[in-house]
C-alpha cells in the first residue's frame, strides 16, 4: 500500500474553502443534522455538432436515497434513483 500524497496548494485551499462553507450554514453540529438536500440548474452539453441545454435536478436523502431528473426539451424528464 502506498502511503497518501501530501496535499498540495489547491487541496489547502479547498479546505479552507470547505471549513468556510461550514461555518457559514451554521457550523458541524447543523451539517451532521442534515436529512434532506436537493439541487437545481441548467446545464449545456455538446455532443458533437449537436449543442443541447436542460434542466437538472438532484434530490439526496441521507444516508442512501437519491434522485437524479434531467430534463432535454426534446425528450422530456429522465428520472434516475
Amino acid at each position: 500500500m502506498r502511503p497518501a500524497a501530501a496535499p498540495g496548494p489547491s487541496d489547502a485551499k479547498s479546505l479552507e474553502v470547505l471549513a468556510a462553507v461550514r461555518k457559514a450554514i451554521g457550523g458541524d453540529a447543523k451539517l451532521a443534522a442534515l436529512k434532506t438536500v436537493s439541487f437545481e440548474g441548467t446545464y449545456r452539453r455538446l455532443m458533437g455538432e449537436q449543442d443541447t441545454t436542460g434542466d437538472l435536478e438532484l434530490y439526496f436523502a441521507l444516508p442512501d436515497k437519491f434522485q437524479r431528473i434531467e430534463q432535454l426539451p426534446a425528450f422530456g424528464p429522465n428520472l434516475t434513483g
